[in-house]
C-alpha cells in the first residue's frame, strides 16, 4: 500500500486546513496559509506531497485505463477498417428480450383472462398476476429453517451496522438509545427470536429493516446495512422471479448475499405466500440492472436446484430467460404517484379488448349464427345471453335467500317470489327490455333499465349487464373468429403508443428503451472506473480521498 503523510486540504481566506496520517488515524490540523505576505513553508510542502499522490494516481490510472482499452488488430488489406469489438450488453439485452405478445401462449391466457375476470375479485389486473400461479404445488408452504435463517441473518447484520456506526463515531445521536439495547442483545438464531425482540419494543420495530406491507416483505441493502454508501434510489427496471415458497428465503437470501461479494446495492420485495407469479421482484436503475442479470444466471449455475422450484415469470414481462422476466418502472402518473408494471398493462389491455370484442358485435349485429338448433342473428344471440346472465343473477340471489331462510327479506328488497322462477314470464320481461335497449348499447349509449315487480319494487339492468355479457362470452367469440386476434393486437399496438410503451416490445416503456440505448456508452467507462477503484484501494487504502475527487479548492 502505498504511503503518504496528508490527505486532503481546503483553502479559504488565509486559513489552510488539511489532514494529516499520524500512526494511521486522521487528525484535522489548520495553520495560516501566508505569513508575512509569503507563503507558508509548511503550506507549501503539504501541498506538494499531496500533489505527488495525485500524480501517482493519475499515472496509475492512465497505465490501467491502457490495459483495459481493448486493442484493434488490423487486417491484412492494405487499409483496415476501424472495428469495435466492444460488448453492447444493454443493446443485447433490448434485443434479445422475447416480446409477450408475440407468444400464442400469452394471447390464448389474456383471451381467458379476460373473459373469466368479471368474478375475479381483483378483476383483469388481478387474474394477470396469477396466469400462470396454478402451475406451482407449494402456495403458502416454505421451510421454517430457511425463513429462520433469512430473518436471523438479516436481523444479525442490521444489528451489527448499528454497532459499526457507534464505533466508528458516526451514529445518529437520536439512536443512541437503539445501540445500548442492540448491543446487549447475542446474535440470534430463529425468527421467532426476531419477532419476540423487534415487536416488543417500539423504537426497535421503527428502526428494524423490515417494510412489510401490502402483504410484502420490502428488503433495502441500505436499511439492513445502515453503513452502506450506496442504496438503489432510482428506480427504471424490473427484474421478476416466481419462486415457490418452499426456496423463496433461500433464493432471497443468496441474492442479497451475491450483492454484498460484488459490493453493490439491492432492492426486492417478496411475497412469503407465492401465490402470484410476480412473487419476488427486483428493482433496478440502470447502473446495475446487468449486475442483477449476472447475479440471477450466476444463482443459476451455482443452485439449480432453487431455480428448478421458479415458475414461469409473469405474463407481461420479456424473457431473459425460462425463470426471469424484464419490466420497465412506469413513470409516475399526472399527480406525481407511482404505479405499477401490470397496472399499466392491465388497463390499456382491457381497453384494446373492450373496443375489438365491442366493434365486432356492432359490425356483426345481421350476422347469422347456429344457437340453440336456431339460426339467429348475432344481436339475437347476445341479446339472449345478456338475459341469461341477468336472470341467472337474480336466481343465484334468491336460492342464498332461501338457503339462509331469509325469502322475506329478498322480496321486500326486490318484489319477486319463488313462482318468478319456476315461469317463463319473468325471463321474458327481462328479454323483452334487453332487445329494446340493445341498439342503444352496441351505439354507444348508456342503458338503464328498470323492471318494476312487486309492491313498488324494481330490478335494474345496466350497461355493465350488457358490457360484462359481452366479456364474459368473448372466449368464445375469439374462438369462432380467430382472425379476431388480429384486430386485438392492432387495439393493443394503438393503446400501448398513447401510454408510451414500445410496440415491439410490450414488456418495456419507451423512456426506458431510451436508457438502455444510452447506457452501453458509459458502460465500459464504468468498468474502468470499477478496475482503478479497485486499483486505488490496493495501494492508498479505501479511506483515502485526494483534493481533486472530493472537490477541495482555493479561494
Amino acid at each position: 500500500m502505498l504511503d503518504y503523510k496528508y490527505k486532503s486540504y481546503r483553502v479559504i481566506g488565509n486559513n489552510f486546513t488539511y489532514i494529516e496520517m499520524v500512526d494511521g488515524k486522521e487528525q484535522h490540523k489548520s495553520i495560516p496559509l501566508m505569513i508575512n505576505g509569503k507563503l507558508n513553508p509548511k503550506t507549501e510542502e503539504i501541498v506538494n506531497e499531496i500533489n505527488r499522490i495525485n500524480s501517482i494516481i493519475k499515472d496509475m490510472s492512465r497505465k490501467a485505463k491502457a490495459a483495459l482499452t481493448p486493442k484493434i488488430e488490423p487486417t491484412k488489406k492494405e487499409e483496415p477498417k476501424k472495428v469495435s469489438n466492444e460488448k453492447k450488453p444493454y443493446q443485447e439485452l433490448y434485443e434479445n428480450l422475447k416480446n409477450p405478445l408475440d407468444n400464442s401462449v400469452v394471447i390464448e391466457k389474456l383471451i381467458e383472462n379476460y373473459a373469466t375476470s368479471i368474478n375475479n375479485l381483483g378483476g383483469f389486473y388481478g387474474r394477470l398476476s396469477e396466469s400462470f400461479s396454478g402451475d406451482k404445488k407449494y402456495k403458502n408452504r416454505f421451510f421454517p429453517s430457511s425463513k429462520d435463517n433469512f430473518y436471523a441473518t438479516l436481523f444479525n447484520k442490521w444489528k451489527a451496522s448499528i454497532i459499526e456506526l457507534k464505533k466508528t463515531g458516526r451514529l445518529n445521536p437520536e439512536a443512541e438509545s437503539l445501540y445500548q439495547k442492540l448491543s446487549k442483545i447475542p446474535d440470534v438464531k430463529t425468527y421467532e427470536e426476531v419477532r419476540k425482540i423487534v415487536y416488543s419494543d417500539e423504537e426497535i420495530e421503527d428502526y428494524y429493516w423490515d417494510n412489510y406491507y401490502s402483504g410484502w416483505v420490502h428488503t433495502k441493502s441500505h436499511r439492513i446495512d445502515n453503513t452502506a454508501k450506496e442504496k438503489v434510489s432510482n428506480i427504471e427496471h424490473r427484474l421478476y422471479v416466481s419462486p415457490e415458497g418452499v426456496v423463496v428465503h433461500d433464493f432471497a437470501l443468496c441474492f442479497i448475499n451475491k450483492c454484498i461479494e460484488r459490493n453493490i446495492p439491492y432492492y426486492f420485495k417478496f411475497d412469503e405466500a407465492c401465490a402470484r407469479d410476480d412473487a419476488l421482484v427486483i428493482y433496478s436503475d440502470t447502473k446495475h440492472l446487468m449486475d442483477y442479470i449476472d447475479i440471477l444466471n450466476e444463482i443459476k449455475k451455482e443452485h439449480p436446484k432453487l431455480v428448478e422450484l421458479c415458475k414461469t415469470p409473469p405474463i407481461l414481462t420479456g424473457r431473459i430467460n425460462d425463470f426471469v422476466g424484464y419490466g420497465s418502472e412506469p413513470t409516475p402518473d399526472e399527480k406525481g404517484n407511482p404505479r405499477s408494471f401490470n397496472e399499466v398493462r392491465s388497463t390499456l389491455l382491457e381497453n384494446a379488448f373492450d373496443i375489438t370484442v365491442f366493434n365486432w358485435a356492432r359490425n356483426n349485429q345481421s350476422t347469422r349464427i347456429n344457437y340453440k338448433n336456431r339460426v339467429v342473428t348475432i344481436s339475437d344471440w347476445l341479446c339472449h345471453e345478456i338475459t341469461n346472465r341477468v336472470y341467472e343473477i337474480h336466481e343465484n340471489r334468491f336460492k342464498d335467500y332461501r338457503q339462509k331462510n331469509q325469502l322475506d327479506n329478498y322480496f321486500n328488497y326486490y318484489g319477486l317470489r319463488e313462482e318468478d322462477f319456476n315461469t317463463p314470464i319473468f325471463k321474458n320481461r327481462i328479454y323483452k327490455e334487453v332487445k329494446n335497449n340493445f341498439d342503444a348499447f352496441i351505439n354507444g349509449q348508456k342503458v338503464d333499465i328498470r323492471i318494476t315487480t312487486r309492491n313498488g319494487k324494481s330490478i335494474n339492468i345496466s350497461s355493465n349487464n350488457f358490457k360484462n355479457t359481452l366479456k364474459d362470452r368473448s372466449k368464445i367469440i375469439f374462438k369462432n373468429v380467430p382472425e379476431l386476434k388480429t384486430e386485438l393486437r392492432k387495439n393493443i399496438d394503438i393503446e400501448a403508443k398513447k401510454v408510451g410503451i414500445d410496440v415491439n416490445k410490450f414488456c418495456i416503456d419507451d423512456h426506458a428503451r431510451k436508457l438502455l440505448e444510452h447506457a452501453d456508452q458509459t458502460y465500459h467507462t464504468d468498468r474502468i472506473k470499477t478496475e482503478l477503484e479497485k486499483v486505488r484501494a490496493e495501494l492508498l487504502g479505501t479511506d483515502y480521498q485526494s483534493p481533486i475527487e472530493t472537490g477541495t479548492y482555493i479561494i
